[in-house]
């Protein structure tokens, strides 16, 4: 395959980005660049938006392939607090707009069901989202933090492998939800909703899957490089 960095560049129009992988439109909603891009480049609405060019173009790179790895010439010339700023508005988006979403869809999909079996599917989506939230909030509150003192120079008591160890996987948990709804939701269940619920399961799940990449692939070695540990 054509390497990932010469097809997406600073020059490459937003249209045909978006065209080209429409899952960037919320890479581009969450930094508040909505449509209606005309001819601009990547490079333009960078400026625009006060985001550094280089660092969007490795999102992008992370989003729409999935064997790409940022060399170490890629994460030298990123600005790593545009990285930060970006995982930030993704939590956002996710507890706020996404899980709001899915909770509305999920809670329609069971009003049919029988009490005993919207208990036990009701119970597993709270405690999917309550561990959604507690992974960001150990990323808000222990990771990026880590990640500003080892910028300043001070890596304070926390080591980077607790860190990375905390970072557990957040895929788990929406995949058990994804198979109870397709194997295991009653029959009295309406088509149309659970069509609807177990599409936005699918998005939400890869959507989830992209945002770790980037913490794994970008900010992680960024840590490592700062902490005295990469290469």
């Amino acid at each position: 395959m054509e390497n990932a960095t010469t097809i997406i560049s600073s020059k490459m129009k937003v249209a045909d980005l978006v065209d080209m992988n429409f899952h960037l439109l919320g890479v581009l909603s969450r930094l508040g660049i909505k449509p209606g891009f005309g001819d601009k480049t990547v490079e333009d609405i960078c400026r625009e938006n006060n985001f550094h060019t280089e660092t969007l173009l490795v999102i992008c790179n992370v989003y729409s392939f999935d064997d790409y790895l940022p060399s170490a010439r890629d994460l030298g010339s990123i600005k790593a607090e545009d990285i930060i700023r970006y995982l930030r508005l993704s939590h956002e988006y996710y507890l706020d707009s996404a899980l709001v979403v899915l909770e509305e869809s999920v809670s329609k999909m069971l009003e049919p069901c029988r009490d005993s079996h919207k208990r036990i599917i009701w119970q597993f989506f709270l405690s999917y989202k309550e561990e959604l939230r507690k992974h960001f909030e150990f990323e808000e509150n222990t990771v990026f933090p880590h990640f500003n003192a080892l910028k300043a120079g001070n890596p304070g008591k926390k080591a980077l492998d607790d860190i990375e160890q905390g970072h557990s996987s957040i895929g788990e948990k929406i995949s058990d939800l994804k198979n109870i709804v397709m194997k295991y939701l009653p029959p009295e269940c309406n088509a149309t909703d659970t069509d609807a619920t177990l599409l936005y399961i699918f998005f939400l799940e890869e959507e989830l899957e992209r945002h770790t990449a980037i913490e794994d692939k970008v900010l992680t070695p960024i840590m490592n490089r700062l902490s005295g540990n990469g290469n």
